[in-house]
C-alpha cells in the first residue's frame, strides 16, 4: 500500500529503529519509542502502521518480531534481493566488500568491468566482462543492479541492464538516468550530496 517516497523513507527508518531496539533486548515497543528514534510523531507512526497492516497487541504497543516481519514483507525484503554490480573501481570495490549488505537481505552475486586486469571468474563474487552483462542478467533472472561506472559509460551499461531484464537500478554514476518502461532508477550523486551538506552547514553558521 506504500504510495509515496516519503512514506518509504519513514518505513525504512521504523525498521532500522526497531532492529536496534531488538538488539537491546526489547520484545515490545510503543509508537512513542519509535517516534523518538525516527524524528516523526507518534500519530504518524500509528497511521503508517495501520495502513501497512502492522498490528498492535491487546495490552498496548507492538511486538518487535511482528513489526519487523511485517515491515520486511511490505518493503519486499522478506527474501534475499540479488544484485549485480557494474564498475569495479574504488566505489564498486568498496561496495563488494561491504559485509553488512547480508544483514539487510542484499546479495551481490556478480560484478562486471571492462578492465581485463580486474576480471576474476573464480573470485567469491566473480568479476566478469561487461560484454556478458545482458546475457548474465537474462540467464540468472537478475532484477536489481548497481552502477558505479564513469559518466561516459553509464547509458550503455543502463541499456545493457534493461535488455537483460533488470527492473531496479541504483546509479552512482555522475549522470542522471531516467526511470522508464517499468525500470526504476535511484540516482545517487555523492558530489551533490556533499556539496549540499556543505551549503547547509555554512548557511546554518551564517545565521548564528
Amino acid at each position: 500500500m506504500i504510495t509515496t517516497d516519503d512514506k518509504v523513507t519513514r518505513l525504512l527508518r521504523y525498521r532500522s529503529a526497531v532492529r536496534r531496539m531488538k538488539a537491546m533486548g526489547l520484545s515490545r515497543v510503543y509508537s512513542d519509542n519509535i517516534a523518538d528514534a525516527t524524528g516523526v510523531s507518534a500519530l504518524q507512526v500509528r497511521k503508517d502502521f495501520c495502513e501497512e497492516g502492522v498490528r498492535g497487541v491487546r495490552r498496548g504497543g507492538y511486538l518487535v518480531d511482528s513489526v519487523l516481519a511485517r515491515l520486511e514483507e511490505v518493503l519486499g525484503k522478506d527474501t534475499t534481493c540479488v544484485f549485480v554490480l557494474v564498475g569495479v573501481g574504488s566505489l564498486g570495490t568498496a561496495l563488494l566488500k561491504y559485509d553488512a549488505f547480508a544483514h539487510y537481505g542484499i546479495k551481490i552475486v556478480a560484478a562486471f568491468d571492462v578492465d581485463p586486469a580486474k576480471l576474476d571468474a573464480r573470485a567469491p563474487i566473480p568479476v566478469l566482462p561487461v560484454k556478458d552483462l545482458t546475457n548474465y542478467c537474462r540467464t540468472h533472472h537478475i532484477r536489481y543492479a548497481i552502477i558505479t561506472v564513469p559518466e561516459g559509460a553509464a547509458i550503455e551499461v543502463y541499456e545493457a541492464l534493461v535488455a537483460g531484464g533488470v527492473k531496479g537500478i541504483l546509479n552512482f554514476a555522475p549522470v542522471r538516468l531516467r526511470s522508464a518502461g517499468g525500470v526504476i532508477v535511484n540516482n545517487v550523486n555523492l558530489v551533490y550530496e556533499i556539496e549540499q551538506l556543505v551549503y547547509f552547514v555554512k548557511h546554518a553558521r551564517s545565521k548564528r
